[in-house]
C-alpha cells in the first residue's frame, strides 16, 4: 500500500480515518497466537457501580465516590443486566437484536463508547493507559467529598433557564475582563492590581493576608463550580451533584466529574465558556470596583482572580480554554499536539519546504499561544511573585530571629514557606515546559543532521541453518508468505541475513526508505508512530517470530513508523532480513501464480497497516484475508449508492474516491473525499443497513471488500475495533447531516 506521496484529505469523514502504518507493519506468527493482545471481546461493568434513577426516571450508573458516571437511555436498559454479568460483543448484539423494538448495533456500540469514556467499562484487551486512568480516579476519590444537596439551587435554577442564555456568562465575563484590564492600564495601576500577591505586611499581617487570599481563591473557584452546575442542569443532566474537592491546594465546591461527563457534547462548549466566564467576570468586576475606590478587599479578589484566569486560559492544562480550543478544532489534546508541532515538526517542515495544511496552521496558532502563555507565566511568577515571597519569608525569619518564640511565629513561617514553595513549583513547571520544548527542537535538528539517534545498522551475516528453519516454520503460518509455498520460502531463507541491535538502537526511522523485510529472531522491538504534530506513540511491541516491513517486498516506500529495540538492559534484538527485490525475484519464478502471491501480499499489507486491524492477531488476519475480495473500479464509476441496502465494509487499497449526498435542500453535493487506506460502509453496517451516501472513484481505484459476516466475526467481536467503527460512524453521520 502506498502511503507516501499525495494524500487525498478527508473533509466530512475525518482526515485520519484511513491512514495506517504504511511502509512498516507487523505480522504475527502462528506459534505465538494473538501475541499483541488478540481480540478483546469480553466487556463488563466495573464492580461497585450504583444504579440510581433521577427524578425524571432516567437510570444513571455512578462509580464509587461519584468520580465517574453515565446516563442510560431507555432503549439501553435491557443491555444493563448482560454487562453486569459480563458478556461478549457478539452476545450483546444478539441480546439487542432480540429486544422489541430491536436495538441497532450502532446504538449498542454508542452505549459501550459512553461507558468506556466514563471509565465504567472493564475490557479484556487492557488498552494502554487504563491503569493510569484508574490511578487518577483513585486520586480523585481521595481529594474530593460528595456533599448531597449542594446542587439543589443550581439544579432548580438551571431547569428554568434555556441553555443558550448561559452563553452570556462567557461574553459578559470576557467584556468585564477586558474593561478591567484596560482601566488598570490607563490608570497606571496594572501592577498594583496584583499587589496582594507580594505578601507584604498589611493590617492583617502576613499570615492573615495568606489566609484571606486562600479564602478568596476558594470562593472564586466555588462560584465557577456553581455556574458549571447551573449549566449542567440547563443541559438536562439529571443530578448535577457538587463535590468538595482540591484543585492543587485549593479546597472548593465543584461540579462532579461524573456530571460533567454526562453533559451532552453540544453543551460542553457552553459549560467551558461558563467556567471561564465566571473567573473572567470576577477578575474584571473586582478590578473595576477597586479602581472606583470600593475597598482593598476588591484588590485582593482581583489579584487572585487574575492568577486563576491565567491558569484557566492555559492551553497546556486541563482548562476551560483547552476544552474550548479542542472542541472548536475537533482535535483531542490540542495543546500537547500544538506544542509538539511547534517544537518538533515546524522547523523541519520549513527546511523541507513542505506546505502547511489547515491542521498544521491550527497547530502553529495554538502552539504560538502556548509559548506566549508560558512566557507570561514565567514572567509573572519569576519576576514578581517568587522574589516577593522569598523577601517576605526572609523578613519573617529576621523579625523573629528564632522560631522558638511561640506557635504564631512557627505557623506564620510555615504558611509563608508553603506559599513560597508553591510559587517556586509553578515557576519550575512553566520553565520546565519551555525548556522541554527547546530541547525537543534541538534534538530534532540534531537528528536531521545525523548527529544523534541514527539507525544502528550493525554487521550483517548470512543466516545459519537453524535460523533459516525457524523462519520457514514461522512463515508458513503467515497468510501472505504461505501463499508463496514452502519451496520458495526455503529458497528465500537461504538469502536471509542476520544482524543484532543493542537495546534502544533504532532499526529504521519513520521517513527512511523501505528496502528490507525483517523477522524477529529473539528479543523485542517497539513500533513507534510519529503523528503529524510530532507526538510519538508506541503502537505495538513485536516479539519472537513476528514480522515487519513487508510492504518493502513490493516497492520501495518510505517507512511510516520507527522501529527500535526495546530499551531493556541485556536484551539485544536479533533480526533476520532480506531485501525486497530478492523476494520478488523468487516470486517471479512462479510464473502465473506470482500474481496471486503479490495480490495476497498487497491485501495483507493493506490490512495489517490499517488502524482497524493492526492490533489483531494472526487468526483474525487469516479470517479477513480468506473473506476479502478485491474490486477494481474505473474512474467515475460508483462503488456504493445512497439508499441501497448493503452491509459490506470497504477499504481503499489504491486510488481516491469522492463522497456525495443527495438531500431535498442542497441537492447533490460533495461532502468528503477519501484517500489511501480510508474505509467506508460502517454507517450502514451499524445503523439500518442503508447506504447514507454515494461513493464514486475519482481515479482508477482498488478497494478491499469485507463482507458483513467477516466484519461481524472479526471486527465487531473486538471491543477496540468495534468502538473505533462506532466513533467514525457517529462522526460521519454528523458530517453528512451538517454538510461539512
Amino acid at each position: 500500500m502506498r502511503c507516501q506521496g499525495e494524500r487525498v484529505k478527508t473533509v466530512a469523514f475525518g482526515a485520519d480515518s484511513g491512514h495506517g502504518l504504511g511502509g512498516m507493519t507487523a505480522g504475527n506468527s502462528m506459534g505465538d497466537e494473538d501475541h499483541r493482545g488478540g481480540a478483546g471481546s469480553h466487556v463488563q461493568l466495573r464492580t461497585g457501580l450504583n444504579a440510581v434513577r433521577g427524578p425524571d426516571g432516567a437510570l444513571v450508573l455512578v462509580a464509587p465516590g461519584g468520580v465517574a458516571g453515565c446516563d442510560v437511555e431507555t432503549h439501553e436498559e435491557p443491555l444493563h443486566p448482560a454487562l453486569v454479568a459480563g458478556t461478549s460483543i457478539a452476545a450483546l448484539l444478539e441480546t439487542a437484536a432480540a429486544h422489541e423494538p430491536p436495538v441497532t448495533p450502532f446504538e449498542v456500540l454508542e452505549f459501550l463508547r459512553r461507558l468506556d469514556d466514563a471509565g465504567l467499562l472493564v475490557r479484556d484487551d487492557t488498552a494502554p493507559g487504563r491503569s493510569s486512568r484508574r490511578l487518577g480516579q483513585r486520586l480523585l476519590r481521595a481529594t474530593h467529598l460528595v456533599l448531597p444537596g449542594t446542587a439543589f439551587v443550581p439544579r432548580a435554577l438551571g431547569r428554568l433557564l434555556p441553555l443558550h442564555a448561559l452563553w452570556w456568562v462567557g461574553s459578559v465575563g470576557a467584556l468585564a475582563a477586558v474593561a478591567g484590564l484596560a482601566a488598570a492600564l490607563l490608570a497606571g495601576r496594572a501592577t498594583l492590581a496584583l499587589g496582594p500577591l507580594w505578601l507584604r505586611e498589611g493590617d492583617l499581617g502576613a499570615l492573615g493576608e495568606v489566609a484571606l487570599l486562600y479564602s478568596v481563591a476558594c470562593a472564586v473557584l466555588s462560584a465557577r463550580g456553581f455556574a458549571r452546575a447551573l449549566t449542567a442542569a440547563a443541559a438536562g443532566v439529571a443530578e448535577p451533584r457538587a463535590a468538595l474537592q482540591l484543585t492543587g491546594p485549593v479546597l472548593h465546591l465543584e461540579l462532579e466529574r461524573a456530571a460533567r461527563r454526562t453533559v451532552p457534547m453540544p453543551a460542553r462548549r457552553t459549560l467551558a465558556l461558563t467556567g471561564l466566564g465566571t473567573i473572567a467576570l470576577s477578575a474584571g468586576a473586582a478590578t473595576l470596583l477597586w479602581l472606583a475606590g470600593a475597598g482593598d478587599i476588591f484588590q485582593r479578589i482581583a489579584a487572585v482572580a487574575w492568577v486563576l484566569l491565567l491558569f484557566d486560559t492555559a492551553p497546556y492544562l486541563k482548562s476551560d480554554t483547552a476544552t474550548l480550543l479542542g472542541l472548536l478544532a475537533r482535535l483531542p489534546q490540542l495543546g500537547r499536539r500544538s506544542a509538539s508541532y511547534v517544537f518538533r515538526r515546524m522547523f523541519l517542515n520549513l527546511l523541507r519546504g513542505a506546505a502547511a495544511g489547515s491542521r498544521e496552521s491550527t497547530y502553529v496558532a495554538v502552539g504560538s499561544y502556548w509559548v506566549l502563555h508560558a512566557c507570561l507565566g514565567v514572567g509573572l511568577f519569576g519576576k514578581a511573585v517568587l522574589p516577593s515571597a522569598l523577601a517576605r519569608l526572609h523578613d519573617v525569619a529576621r523579625s523573629h530571629q528564632t522560631l522558638a518564640g511561640g506557635t504564631l511565629p512557627l505557623l506564620e513561617f510555615a504558611v509563608i514557606g508553603a506559599a513560597t514553595a508553591l510559587a517556586a513549583l509553578l515557576l519550575v513547571g512553566f520553565c520546565g515546559g519551555l525548556l522541554g520544548g527547546v530541547i525537543g527542537l534541538v534534538a530534532q535538528v540534531a537528528r536531521m543532521l545525523g548527529w544523534v539517534d541514527r539507525p544502528v545498522l550493525g554487521r550483517r551475516r548470512a543466516a545459519a541453518e537453524d535460523e533459516q528453519a525457524a523462519f520457514v516454520e514461522a512463515a508458513l503460518g503467515i497468510p501472505f508468505l504461505a501463499a508463496a509455498g514452502a519451496d520458495v520460502l526455503r529458497a528465500l531463507a537461504q538469502r536471509l541475513e542476520a544482524c543484532t541491535r543493542p537495546p534502544s538502537a533504532v532499526v529504521f526511522r519513520q521517513g527512511d526508505p523501505g528496502e528490507r523485510f525483517y523477522f524477529v529472531r529473539s528479543g523485542a522491538a517497539q513500533v513507534i508512530l510519529e503523528e503529524e504534530s510530532g507526538l510519538h506513540h508506541t503502537v505495538a511491541v513485536l516479539g519472537v517470530g513476528e514480522f515487519f516491513g513487508e510492504v518493502a517486498l513490493l516497492e520501495r516506500v518510505p517507512r511510516t513508523a520507527t522501529v527500535k529495540a526495546v530499551p531493556v538492559a541485556r536484551q539485544a534484538l536479533e533480526l533476520l532480513s532480506i531485501e525486497g527485490p530478492a523476494f520478488l525475484q523468487l516470486v517471479g519464478a512462479l510464473g502465473g501464480s506470482s500474481h496471486a502471491v503479490t495480490e495476497q501480499l498487497r491485501n495483507a499489507a493493506c490490512l495489517r497497516n490499517h488502524p482497524l486491524v493492526a492490533h489483531l492477531g494472526t487468526t483474525a488476519l487469516r479470517t479477513l484475508l480468506a473473506a476479502v475480495t478485491v474490486e477494481k473500479i474505473e474512474t467515475g464509476a460508483t462503488i456504493v449508492r445512497q439508499g441501497d441496502a448493503a452491509r459490506d465494509l470497504y477499504i481503499i487499497r489504491d486510488g481516491a474516491c469522492s463522497v456525495r449526498v443527495i438531500d431535498a435542500v442542497a441537492g447533490d453535493r460533495e461532502v468528503g473525499r477519501l484517500g489511501l487506506g480510508a474505509w467506508f460502509g460502517e454507517v450502514a453496517l451499524l445503523h439500518d443497513g442503508r447506504r447514507t451516501a454515494t461513493v464514486r472513484a475519482e481515479t482508477a481505484t482498488s478497494v478491499l471488500r469485507l463482507p458483513a459476516s467477516a466484519v461481524s466475526a472479526v471486527l465487531l467481536a473486538d471491543v477496540k475495533t468495534a468502538l473505533t467503527l462506532q466513533r467514525f460512524a457517529a462522526e460521519r453521520r454528523r458530517g453528512l447531516a451538517g454538510g461539512t
